[in-house]
């Protein structure tokens, strides 16, 4: 048995109007003497007594109706046919992401998230089945467990780093339930609602908590959004940090770390760096919450940073670890003469001491710059050292693209050029880890990059969504990296070369590594995401100090906790660390939502539970037994008709009573 609305229960004080009144209304007989009729007198006793009776049962009746409606009112739910129902399936998707981690009265806010869970695992049977998607570990597999082990394993997790999209998460468990076959289903989401963690598929919809047309009737199970009855508290974190203005540092040369300082009141915040445990730089935020350090000199190796601000009751975007590659200038060559744009840019960037040019075809060059063209006639030099990095860009004549093409099938990379609309132009777009100002260049549509099998690596799109630069992997014959661009370094195939964004984006494809490498300008890798594995990686040691050996996909996935991760080989020597970060999205996004707005942005077929006897109303509603209202209230409707009836027939017997009592008595005849 339970209650709905147990606050309703109050009602119960009703009860004593009824007892109220019936000892008001009772009357002290009078008495008067009449000699005459004294022989009626076991007549008038006997129908006080019934009198007496039909009192206590009207009684009775009242305060029966009014205990009916005031059960009624509270939504007596009676456990009437639950063992019929065949088991249930349940999904419990819990943000333990990094919002989960804000201390509220001394308590994190994924303690009162797992309460919530808990209080739903108590209304399953032996034989249901439950599921825990935890959002900020979104490489944990999710298999059927019973009540008591959910239960376990909610109260086993932690906050992490990432930032959960519940959106996936939802349809994620809408997969698990559709193959968990026939029964009872339900899908229990337990936010802390951030706004990070409901994206706006819809970027055009500002201000508005629009439903997402995409995800109308995307699941048919059941959803009750709940949160953890607490308003988030105001934050500030530290969104991102860039090394030399997006250039990595150079050895021997000083640098600049710009960093973002983001949420509510990101003004004059105290803002403090630290290379390999020591205090090099202080400052503070400007207005708009950005700051610049110094970064000093460093001899070639991997300097280990911190930037960091002072907590708050979100600690864990408070402080962000980096690592940056200090290498000296690559060196670069290229079998053939470039375009004045392009050697105009290369001997600026020799100028200032972030490349070394080497004589045309070089064999000792670690960045080999070779234009369709001479790669398809195969007059380019075969390096010496299988690190060497490719930057091959398309031929200007559209008949040696086979010849181009056999060459990359010989390097077996699964990429391919061809010839999509000669005439057309579109601008690049998602240059993250990239110079800023590449956003919106110009460039061709003459040559489409085009992936075979389960080619990866694209790192900047055109507008139309078809790649424009890929770094891949040469396997064959010496193998090494390759950067592969779907249109040249030639002002009439680009604008690039006469933006300002040319040098600044040499300078990014000229430094050896790819995107997610530690010396590039990204310094870090987004937590809960999986990160690319060198070769010859065999374990990896956490920011905890734990130690795990690394499975066969080549990939890092777990990812959760912020910090350094070190790599290391076979033999334990270490190979590469890697900076695991805070996601920008999660800094950015920690503001809170309502119940109503968040399941707003999650979809239209999910309830808020906006209430705690909402939150009992919905939660498995089969398993808790069926509300019995309707019934009590239709019950107190009869019992206040048998009621009445009642008093109508003990006021007539009383009007009786009380006109034979003082009736004169009839002469004799």
């Amino acid at each position: 048995m339970a209650f709905l609305a147990p606050l309703l229960l109050l009602a119960a004080l009703a009860l004593a109007v009824p007892l109220l009144v019936h000892l008001l209304r009772r009357e002290d007989p009078r008495t008067r003497s009449f000699p005459a009729l004294r022989y009626l007198a076991r007549t008038v006793e006997a129908r006080s007594r019934t009198l007496r009776i039909q009192q206590l049962l009207l009684l009775v009746l009242r305060l029966a109706a009014v205990a009916l409606l005031v059960l009624a009112a509270a939504r007596l739910v009676l456990p009437l046919g639950s063992g019929e129902h065949p088991p249930a399936s349940l999904v419990i998707v819990i943000d333990n992401g990094v919002h989960s981690g804000a201390i509220i009265d001394g308590e994190r806010v994924l303690d009162h998230l797992v309460r919530r869970g808990t209080e739903a695992l108590q209304a399953l049977g032996p034989l249901d089945r439950v599921w825990v998607v935890a959002g900020g570990e979104p490489g944990r597999a999710s298999t059927p467990l019973d009540a008591d082990r959910a239960t376990e394993a909610l109260q086993a997790l932690s906050s992490t780093g990432a930032l959960p999209e519940l959106p996936a998460l939802v349809e994620r468990a809408s997969a698990l339930l559709d193959a968990a076959g026939p029964g009872p289903t339900q899908i229990l989401v337990l936010s802390s609602l951030s706004s990070g963690t409901f994206p706006r598929s819809d970027p055009s919809a500002q201000g508005r908590d629009s439903p997402d047309p995409s995800r109308e009737g995307s699941s048919t199970h059941p959803i009750l959004l709940q949160g953890p009855g607490l308003t988030l508290p105001p934050n500030r974190g530290i969104a991102s940090i860039r090394l030399g203005g997006g250039l990595p540092p150079r050895a021997g040369d000083e640098s600049t770390v710009d960093v973002t300082v983001a949420g509510d009141d990101v003004s004059e915040i105290p803002v403090r760096l630290l290379l390999d445990g020591e205090l090099v730089a202080a400052g503070r935020t400007d207005g708009t919450g950005l700051a610049s350090l110094p970064f000093p000199a460093r001899a070639e190796s991997w300097v280990r940073g911190v930037v960091e601000i002072d907590p708050d009751p979100l600690r864990a975007d408070d402080r962000r670890e980096f690592v940056a590659a200090i290498r000296p200038p690559p060196v670069v060559s290229t079998p053939a003469e470039p375009h004045p744009f392009l050697d105009e840019a290369l001997q600026t960037l020799e100028g200032a001491g972030r490349i070394r040019l080497l004589p045309i075809a070089s064999p000792d060059a670690e960045v080999l710059l070779l234009p369709g063209s001479v790669l398809a006639f195969g007059a380019f030099p075969e390096p010496t050292s299988p690190g060497v990095t490719r930057v091959v860009t398309p031929p200007d004549d559209p008949a040696l693209l086979p010849a181009f093409n056999r060459i990359l099938e010989g390097w077996a990379v699964p990429w391919r050029l061809e010839l999509d609309r000669p005439e057309a132009r579109s601008t690049l777009i998602g240059a993250a880890g990239y110079p800023p100002s590449l956003e919106g260049i110009e460039v061709s549509l003459r040559y489409r990059l085009v992936p075979l099998g389960g080619a990866s690596g694209v790192e900047i799109l055109r507008e139309n969504g078809s790649p424009w630069l890929v770094r891949t992997r040469i396997t064959e014959p010496t193998g090494g990296p390759l950067i592969l661009l779907a249109s040249s370094l030639h002002p009439d195939q680009s604008e690039l070369p006469l933006s300002a964004a040319m040098i600044p984006f040499l300078d990014r494809i000229l430094t050896p590594g790819g995107r997610d490498d530690p010396g590039g300008p990204t310094t870090g890798h987004p937590a809960g995401t999986p990160f690319p594995l060198p070769e010859g990686s065999a374990t990896v040691l956490r920011p905890d100090g734990t130690q795990y050996p690394i499975d066969g996909l080549g990939r890092l996935v777990d990812t959760g906790q912020p910090g350094l991760y070190e790599i290391r080989d076979a033999t334990g020597e270490p190979i590469r660390p890697v900076a695991v970060q805070i996601p920008e999205a999660a800094v950015r996004g920690s503001d809170g939502l309502s119940l109503v707005d968040a399941a707003a942005r999650l979809g239209s077929a999910v309830e808020p539970a906006s209430s705690d006897a909402r939150w009992t109303r919905a939660l498995l509603p089969d398993r808790r037994g069926r509300e019995v209202a309707l019934p009590l209230v239709i019950a107190a409707l009869l019992l206040l008709l048998l009621e009445g009836w009642v008093a109508a027939r003990s006021s007539g017997g009383r009007s009786e009573a009380k006109s034979g009592e003082l009736a004169p008595p009839r002469p004799a005849r």
